[in-house]
């Protein structure tokens, strides 16, 4: 009787582990479903969040610099592959585009203070960042997650919202031309 009961068990937990793989892509294709749907919610609204934090550096972020202004929100902490693989390609695009007068950029970190000037000077980043709790996080990126980047227009409209990101960095700089497109199109 326990060599029959363990074959049965053995038989079915091979049967479960045969079907694990094929659930598991099942779950994760309708988590990122649930998620794109989610992101394009957004995209055409108004941008909800009223908010005031003050970079690295002492200057003021507040919801009053979206009018009139293209303005790309990138969200990253240091230990997450994704935000660190866009980060060379994102510190172009600020260069790029720091001095139009119509494009403001901006990124929020949860990592302490001290941490984030560490990395802006392990990886040579030049873009302005500001100290953001989790929770606060959350409000300002629809509780989406990192690495989450967004690009809101002149009239405050959600252009672009896209949350994830690939650990290759050549994948993560295509991501972020396709952000660049949508950036120059509305300056």
């Amino acid at each position: 009787m326990k060599v029959f009961l363990l074959l049965v068990v053995f038989w079915a937990g091979a049967v479960s582990a045969q079907d694990t793989p094929k659930g598991m892509q099942d779950y994760f294709y309708r988590l990122l479903m649930e998620q794109d749907s989610l992101c394009k919610s957004h995209v055409g609204k108004v941008y909800p969040a009223k908010f005031r934090f003050t970079t690295l550096e002492g200057d003021t972020v507040d919801e009053k610099m979206l009018s009139g202004k293209v303005t790309f929100f990138n969200f990253w902490f240091e230990s997450c592959a994704p935000c660190v693989a866009e980060f060379g390609a994102l510190d172009d695009l600020y260069r790029k585009y720091k001095d139009n007068p119509v494009f403001r950029f901006v990124t929020f970190s949860t990592d302490r203070p001290e941490d984030i000037k560490k990395t802006l000077r392990k990886h040579d980043l030049h873009f302005p960042v500001c100290h953001i709790s989790r929770s606060e996080v959350a409000k300002m990126n629809f509780n989406q997650g990192f690495p989450t980047n967004i690009v809101i227009g002149k009239d405050r409209t959600v252009l672009y919202l896209f949350c994830g990101g690939e650990i290759e960095e050549d994948r993560a700089r295509e991501r972020v031309k396709k952000i660049e497109r949508i950036i120059c199109e509305n300056l």
